[in-house]
């Protein structure tokens, strides 16, 4: 028995598990229980997964994760594994600080030293201080507003805006940024950009005036937003350094803490919000917080199957499942109602027939969300691993007004969110077609 901790000591301390020594004295007989019905979680020793810290964790329109870690991307479909670093791509850097992903599926990744770099899952472009208008090596964040803008937040190079084309640059001398070490960035459904500092408080910036909320005109007690989201009624949600959980609905500050709520940690370092809209909140050391709006629900190492209680990311993929990671014990994925594999979602829910859905909500404003399956075998008989997919917007003329999805895909069950915000009220088609395969569904769009 000593012989097996003293090799699992070894194995740790050539890990990033040796940053903590803490960490050496975890329960052994967890570090080998990796699956239970509502949890599972990845490390170095049971995966493929090249590194315990990880820092970014996004999903793609094609329910693809895509991990950020300190050796590399890690891409995960289905059961199949892939990693990407220094030596087997143009990555010029391993330290992954965030990944998004555009409406075309197009990844853009943040690095800790290196830029940012675009894949389009064929080819990688990087953009850095000696190509492109960045200021920074160093890229915190990343968010993508409804035009297709990337809007880039640097550690000490400001915020910089990105349309393909032109490079825009926001510091504190050209702009109302406090200072500029931009932590997160979050845009709500209007189009106002809300920018997390580190030391200088929250900037809200409507792509005309500069407003900035801190101390000292704010209930906020720290300057150091961490991440910021925005559900879709505008309410803002911010985790700070030290200084709790805050919302904020455009009048009023509510500020949470572990003095005066069931929050288990004043360190925030990562907030999503689900389709029911509870907020999940991942602490720097007290684990993984849900909130309902009345009542909080607390997932730790002491009473869960959560890898670790250092939670840095959060996503959730299309089966509803989280995808949690934590700082130094990769990757947990949980849930409440248990995990929903894609074999799973192919045996028992996937027909064999194309299926496109009425979008919800309809009539809508400015968002809607459309629905759709396919099938094992194509229009014509065929069986198939993908699918070329188009999904098509029209207006009451006929005229193509946007495209929503043209891909491969694979077989399962897909939803795509439509963003009529630069539309006109009025009725409009949706259109799915592969192979011999169309359908069309009408949508109304009610300002």
């Amino acid at each position: 028995m000593l012989k097996q901790i003293l090799v699992l000591i070894v194995v740790f301390t050539l890990s990033s598990f040796s940053q903590d020594k803490n960490h050496i004295k975890k329960d052994i007989s967890k570090i080998n229980k990796t699956y239970s019905s509502n949890w599972i979680f990845y490390n170095s020793l049971n995966s493929e997964l090249p590194d315990v810290i990880i820092r970014s964790i996004t999903v793609d329109n094609n329910n693809i994760k895509w991990i950020g870690t300190d050796s590399g991307i890690v891409k995960i479909e289905g059961e199949k594994w892939t990693i990407f670093d220094t030596s087997n791509s143009a990555l010029p850097y391993n330290s992954i600080a965030t990944i998004k992903v555009d409406n075309n599926n197009t990844k853009w990744i943040g690095l800790r030293y290196g830029g940012i770099v675009k894949y389009d899952d064929t080819n990688w472009i990087t953009f850095d201080p000696s190509n492109s208008g960045l200021l920074s090596y160093y890229v915190r964040s990343i968010e993508i507003d409804h035009k297709g803008n990337k809007w880039i937040g640097t550690g000490v190079g400001g915020l910089a805006k990105f349309d393909d084309t032109n490079w825009t640059v926001y510091d504190t001398s050209n702009s109302g940024l406090p200072n500029n070490y931009i932590e997160s960035i979050s845009i709500d459904s209007n189009g106002i950009k809300w920018i997390g500092t580190d030391g200088g408080g929250l900037a809200k910036y409507n792509d005309t005036t500069w407003v900035v909320y801190d101390s000292s005109n704010t209930s906020m007690t720290d300057n150091s937003i961490l991440t910021l989201t925005t559900e879709e009624n505008g309410n803002l949600w911010i985790g700070s350094w030290r200084g709790g959980l805050i919302n904020f609905d455009k009048i009023n500050w509510n500020i949470y803490t572990v003095f005066n709520s069931d929050l288990t940690d004043n360190n925030i370092k990562t907030i999503i919000v689900d389709q029911k809209n509870n907020k999940w909140i991942g602490t720097f050391g007290n684990g993984l917080v849900k909130y309902d709006g009345t009542n909080w629900s607390i997932y730790s190492t002491n009473n869960s199957d959560i890898s670790g209680d250092a939670i840095r990311s959060l996503a959730v993929d299309n089966f509803g499942n989280f995808w949690i990671g934590t700082i130094s014990d990769g990757i947990a994925v949980f849930n409440e109602e248990g995990i929903v594999s894609i074999d799973e979602i192919i045996k028992n829910d996937v027909k064999n027939e194309f299926e496109l859905y009425q979008n919800y909500p309809n009539p809508f404003n400015p968002t809607t969300t459309i629905k759709y399956q396919i099938p094992h075998s194509s229009a014509d008989g065929v069986k198939s691993e993908t699918a070329n997919v188009k999904l098509i917007v029209y207006d009451i003329l006929g005229r193509e007004v946007a495209t929503l999805v043209n891909q491969k895909q694979s077989p399962g069950n897909y939803e795509v969110k439509f963003d009529a915000r630069d539309f006109t009220s009025g009725i409009y088609f949706y259109k799915i077609s592969s192979g011999s395969y169309t359908e069309v569904k009408k949508m109304i769009l009610l300002k």
